[in-house]
């Protein structure tokens, strides 16, 4: 489907919950407590009452699914079981990981707690930047592209547009903070298939229709 999900972006170290609609909770009888089978992120139900949300290497607690939820350095000892077998699952997809120094230096970051934590029910995307967005230009061409993000943002200088590719797909909007729509990669500016090999964001060039590198 090509409608834009929920984009959100922050200028603060975030993490997203995304849940597929209703929240569903089934028992999990290796680790001895309900869990949310219905969202990619960890969340149990512990038998205290509360919520816990694991993120980062980090536990959160909350009590009630729409937060909010809070950093806690003292989680109940029996979590440790699930964040076993959160590492273990971790260590088997080791392979999979990219070798993208500024992702991995920007999530290792947010490998610290996060005061932000954004619970969505349905589809959505966190973009985010260091700071406010610092905007540097992509030689050759009539963009800018966010450099203090690990995301792929970037705006058209001559449409005053901002474009972000998520998951393969393209998005653009008036406003870094709403109003994304989906764009086909052939409808994109003319300067994304000028951006040069080589440059800071060549990655994007697979998915800019008309390029070698999108052909391959």
């Amino acid at each position: 489907q090509n409608k834009a999900p929920k984009v959100i972006y922050t200028t603060t170290p975030s993490l997203l919950v995304v849940v597929d609609g209703n929240p569903v909770w089934q028992r999990n009888e290796n680790w001895g407590m309900e869990a949310l089978v219905n969202s990619p992120n960890t969340i149990v139900r512990h038998s205290d009452g509360k919520l816990y949300l694991y993120g980062g290497k980090n536990w959160y607690q909350a009590s009630s699914l729409n937060g909010p939820f809070s950093y806690t350095g003292y989680p109940p000892a029996n979590l440790s079981v699930v964040e076993k077998a959160i590492r273990e699952a971790e260590q088997k997809n080791l392979a999979a990981e990219t070798d993208n120094t500024f992702d991995n230096e920007f999530n290792n970051e947010n490998l610290s707690p996060v005061s932000n934590i954004l619970v969505s029910t349905e589809p959505a995307e966190l973009i985010q930047s260091r700071g406010e967005a610092d905007f540097a230009p992509v030689s050759n061409t009539g963009l800018l592209y966010v450099e203090n993000s690990p995301n792929d943002i970037f705006m058209d200088i001559a449409s005053q547009q901002y474009f972000v590719l998520l998951s393969g797909r393209w998005y653009r909007s008036r406003s870094l903070k709403g109003n994304w729509e989906y764009i086909s990669s052939a409808e994109l500016p003319e300067d994304f298939s000028q951006i040069p090999a080589g440059s800071p964001k060549d990655n994007v060039l697979a998915s800019v229709a008309g390029t070698p590198a999108a052909s391959n």
